[in-house]
């Protein structure tokens, strides 16, 4: 019998949770309510480093991608449940996260036509090889090229190879060529999802492990975003909400809170699930 997850849940926010915003703190009250016997640990920059090594994530990045490598380590070293603190949760993880863990990694399958894989939510047992591996492939990556920053350099290369390399999941593992990476000088946001690709094409262990995985699809989780945030709250769309089978659901915190807020889609999902 496959040994259940550590009962510990993760999740940061550089600012610190008491900067955070009103949806993120709602999420988190998610979490809190219907996992009581799970260990839930707040992070921010000065504890985060308390559990993982941050001198070796590289200061220029982007906090996106400095996160990426901080739940890499997070579960590597100690297992567990990473959650992004946008994640609302919907039903306990007891129910459901041992099941589709079975292989000793899970992450929820194909939130895009390019990426096998959601960062969002991840869950592992502690030294597993998918993530020790993908987070060396990823800090080695990182440190053997110098990029410029996505957001401002370089923009026409990048956009050039993605029409080229991004349109499925066989041909994003290009991004990481070394021919790739010296001539572009950037990456494409999604590099996470592309080194998973990666990976699994060319290590057999982590292949037999992912291939191990039981499927879980990313598109019920992301239901809100596809009605529409920001969408009024009708009757229609809040039944298609609580009759999604999804155990958790994706938001965004970045949401305008101005005048009509409380009647939009966005607000009374939390106000009804959290």
């Amino acid at each position: 019998m496959t040994e259940p997850l550590p009962r510990t849940i993760w999740m940061f926010w550089a600012q610190g949770f008491s900067q955070a915003p009103w949806l993120v703190q709602r999420c988190i009250a998610s979490w809190r309510h219907h996992n009581p016997d799970w260990n839930l640990i707040l992070l921010d920059k000065s504890s985060v480093v308390r559990y993982v090594d941050t001198s070796i994530i590289p200061s220029h990045l982007e906090l996106p991608h400095q996160s990426d490598l901080i739940r890499l380590q997070l579960l590597a070293g100690y297992g567990g449940v990473w959650a992004d603190p946008t994640t609302l949760c919907r039903y306990p993880l007891n129910c459901w996260v041992d099941h589709y863990s079975s292989s000793g990694f899970f992450a929820f399958q194909r939130p895009g036509r390019d990426r096998l894989i959601a960062n969002w939510f991840l869950a592992c047992q502690p030294d597993c090889p998918v993530v020790v591996r993908l987070c060396s492939l990823l800090l080695n990556y990182w440190q053997q090229y110098q990029f410029h920053n996505f957001q401002q350099t370089r923009q026409w290369q990048v956009k050039l190879l993605s029409a080229l390399l991004s349109q499925t999941h066989h041909t994003t593992r290009f991004w990481l060529s070394p021919l790739v990476c010296r001539w572009l000088q950037g990456y494409p946001y999604f590099i996470f999802h592309y080194a998973f690709a990666s990976l699994i094409c060319a290590d057999a262990e982590c292949l037999a492990i992912w291939r191990n995985t039981p499927y879980l699809s990313a598109k019920p989780s992301r239901l809100i975003e596809r009605l529409g945030f920001h969408s009024h709250a009708t009757s229609k769309l809040m039944r298609k909400a609580q009759h999604c089978r999804a155990p958790l659901f994706k938001l965004s915190w970045q949401y305008e809170a101005g005048n009509g807020f409380e009647e939009t889609l966005l607000h009374q999902i939390i106000s009804t699930f959290a």
